[in-house]
This record gives C-alpha cells, structure tokens and sequence, in this order.
C-alpha cells in the first residue's frame, strides 16, 4: 500500500508543478493590462490634440520615459486657465480632496508645499513616479519637447487606494492636460496597478460640473485608443474673467456680479442654524423610541428560541449535544490546520491594515520605507507559516486549509481596496502563489522523503511567484 502511494504522490507533485509554470508563464506572455495597439516609434500629428485652435499640439499619454515606446495612460482632461488657477481649482476642492505631489529631490521647495483648503484642512505630501508627456509648440513658432508633470496630487492613501493626478502645463499656453486614474497598492508586486481611468476622471469633470467659476463642461472626441481611453477627452472652460486665482474664492451673485465666498458661507450657516432650531421645535423630532421596532423583533425571537428548546425533546436535545460535542472535538482535530489558515489570512490582511495604518499616523515617514520593512513579513512569513503551522495536520488538511486562508485573504485584501475588475495576469498570478503555498503546506505535513520534494518545489515556486513581478514580467 505505501509502495503504491508513492507514485501518487509524485504524480500529484509533478502535475501541481507543472501547474504553477503554466499558471506563471501564461500570466507573463499576455498582453500589459492596459490594451495599448502596437507601439509608435515617433509622435505623428495624427497622433496628437490641438487643444487651442493655431495653438501647440499634445500627445494625449504619459510615458515612462521621453519616448512613445514606453508609453502607459491616456490623457482624459484639459482644463483651460491660467496654470495656478487651474491648479488652486484642484487643490482647493472640499468635496474631492487631494494632497500635493512631493517634489523631485534637488528642486527647489514649491511656495505650494502645504494646501490648506478653506475648512481648515492640512494636506500632507504624496508619491508617485515620474511620467513624460509630449507638447508640440512648433505652430507658435516653439519647440516639440517631453514634459515632466508639473504637479502630482492625490486622494487617498499610498499603501492603499487613491485617486492620482499629473497635471502638465506648457509656459506658453492657458491649459493644463491631466492625466486622472485610480490605482492601489499591490504588495506581491511591490508597486501600484491601475485598473481604470474612468472613474477618477469623471469625479473631477462632476466635481467641476457643480463649481460657479467654471464657464462650461463638455467632452470632445478624438479617438484615442490604448492607455484604457475611450477616446473622449472631458474639457472644462474656466471663467474667462479669471486671471487672479484669488478671485476663484468667489460666487455668481445676481446683483454685483461676485460675492465674496465667506459672506455665502455665512448665510448658508444662518440658513442651518434656522433649520435646526425649526426640527427641535417640532414634537416629532424630539420624541425618543427607546426600543424601537428592530429592538421588539430580536426580544420576540429570543423568546421564540427559549419557546423551541423548552419543548423539543429529551432526544433530540440528546441529539443536538453530540452534534455539537462532534463538532467541538473535529476543530480540536484540525486545530493546527485552522491556526494556519488563520495565519496566512493575518499576514496578507494585516500587512495592508499595518501599512495604512502607519502610513496616516505618521506622514512624514515616506510609504516605500514601511513598504521595505512590512515586505519581508509578507514574503517570507507565509512559507514559514506554512511551513511551521502544516506540521502534524494530514497533508490533504493542510494544502485544504493553506488554499482556504490565503485563498480568502486574497479576495478580502481587493475588497478592502475597491478592486471589482482584475486582469488575467494578475489572476493567474495569485493562484500560482495558492498553489506554491498548498505544496509547502502539504510536504511540511507528509515529513517523509516525498515530502521534502514537496516542500522544495513550493519554495521553489514561491520566490518565482515573487520574483517574477518585481522583474516586471508580470
């Protein structure tokens, strides 16, 4: 019998294995996420926007370098003013708050370091990579040059999920092209994924929708393909009137024109402070139900559930407590099997909490530094849990219960930061990483010969789970 179990067992070995360097090696041949057509080795005018009439051209993507081949997002904004009015129109917003872009080292320090938005609120610095865009001036008689962004602003959290803004503006034009897309953070891959440009930027184009000092909204098409476009561009026209963007401070008033913001926002809390005082006139408002209807439902059912024991009978309550006794005795069973569950579920999801967490209570403290220092946690703690927790558990427990923990802590971990849509890379890519982890779990518990082959191959298909996306091959 153990003579036939052996070749099973590496049977089984050898398909998992083979598994994982199918699982990995598809996800690395697939298309980038983003569904670019083939690259451009030079910029065209058909590739390009005139955002002005008889003014410069824009290529409508940012690239990692200054050039068209590595090229990543599209533009999906232009915002016409003058450059800080288009700016203080973000960076002012209390409905979609952001923070400012930590500025390159070796720049001189920006007058804008710290936005205080009219509610009193500090924004702290943010990160984000450098990305190139493409601006020919040439129609005003300029040069074609790659620009840096001009700012980065960002809502949300590094180590979590966040709208991202870059903003690039030209010296001799009144627009700025803004490039706006969700991402979040991913910690087997040690860097942000970008699942969808739209949404970020149709908060800002409603954001603007509802701000008296924008004179239209409108989206204008120009085919853009790749860079998850869909070939639209929202525009916004600020007030042609503005040149200060002090004067962005002020609203439409039918008699002069322009009220200062701080006399609307007194009346808007006179207008409250009247409608609070008129509810706590009203008997209605006042009157308090301490129980409630919830509250006289759950006393009914309680009641109803004391009702049921007291007549059931002496054998079916016999019944029911060697049930429970069963019940209580297979998890003393498998209770190492559920501790590792349990503690591959910890890692994955008290990682992200742990790095969050820090990140918003000490904000001076750059988030690649806790990054480096949580890494290793998640890295090398889930093989040794794996490891240490599967030892004395049968090996079909042990792969069960590492797939289920880890498997679970996944989904929660792209819960806990909005994801609703993933590419089939980084699909794969994770159940190539479940499958290393059941393989380690399950050698750890056989702790035979045949085991060591298991736990070998895990470990082995584990670094190259982690590996493979900090090479940028998936």
């Amino acid at each position: 019998m153990a003579r036939s179990r052996r070749p099973r067992r590496r049977t089984v070995a050898i398909a998992i294995v083979l598994a994982i360097a199918v699982v990995f090696g598809v996800g690395a041949l697939l298309e980038p996420t983003t569904h670019d057509p083939p690259e451009v080795e030079q910029v065209t005018e058909e590739d390009l926007v005139q955002p002005v009439e008889d003014g410069s051209y824009l290529w409508p993507y940012t690239s990692r370098g200054e050039t068209t081949s590595e090229r990543t997002l599209a533009i999906n904004l232009l915002v016409h003013g003058p450059d800080d009015a288009v700016r203080r129109s973000l960076t002012d917003r209390t409905s979609f708050e952001f923070e400012e872009e930590e500025e390159p080292a070796g720049d001189e320090p920006d007058e804008h370091g710290v936005v205080v938005d009219d509610e009193g609120l500090e924004w702290a610095d943010a990160h984000g990579a450098v990305r190139y865009s493409y601006v020919d001036a040439s129609p005003r008689g300029g040069d074609a040059v790659w620009l840096t962004e001009a700012y980065q602003l960002h809502s949300g959290t590094y180590l979590g999920e966040r709208y991202h803004v870059r903003a690039y503006t030209h010296p001799e034009e009144d627009w700025t092209a803004i490039q706006a897309h969700t991402d979040y953070w991913d910690w087997f891959r040690l860097r942000h994924t970008v699942p969808d440009i739209h949404e970020a930027g149709l908060e800002i184009e409603s954001d603007y929708l509802e701000a008296p000092f924008v004179e239209e909204v409108r989206r204008e098409y120009h085919g853009i393909e790749g860079g998850y476009s869909d070939g639209w561009l929202s525009v916004i026209e600020l007030e042609s009137e503005i040149e200060d963007p002090d004067d962005l401070d002020a609203v439409d008033d039918p008699e002069t024109g322009l009220t200062d913001k701080a006399t609307t926002d007194e009346a808007t809390a006179d207008e409250a402070s009247d409608n609070e005082a008129t509810a706590d006139d009203d008997p209605h408002s006042a009157a308090i139900d301490p129980l409630g209807g919830a509250g006289v439902a759950w006393i009914l059912g309680l009641l109803g559930i004391v009702g049921i024991a007291g007549i059931l009978a002496a054998e079916t309550r016999r019944d029911l407590a060697r049930a429970g006794r069963a019940v209580v005795g297979e998890i003393s069973r498998r209770r190492r099997a559920i501790a590792l569950a349990t503690a591959l579920a910890g890692i994955v999801l008290g990682v992200r909490v742990i790095g969050i967490g820090v990140e918003t209570a000490v904000p001076a403290l750059h988030p690649k530094a806790i990054a480096a220092v949580l890494y290793p946690i998640l890295a090398l703690g889930m093989p040794a849990a794996a490891l240490l927790l599967a030892r004395g558990t049968e090996p079909w427990a042990a792969a069960s219960f590492a797939l289920l923990g880890a498997g679970g802590a996944f989904v929660v971990d792209f819960g806990m930061v909005s994801v609703s849509f993933l590419p089939i890379r980084l699909v794969l890519h994770r159940i190539g990483l479940l499958l290393a982890l059941t393989l380690i779990a399950a050698g750890s518990a056989m702790g035979d010969e045949r085991g060591k082959q298991f736990l070998a191959a895990g470990l082995a298909a584990w670094f190259l789970g982690l590996g493979l996306p900090l090479a940028d091959v998936i």
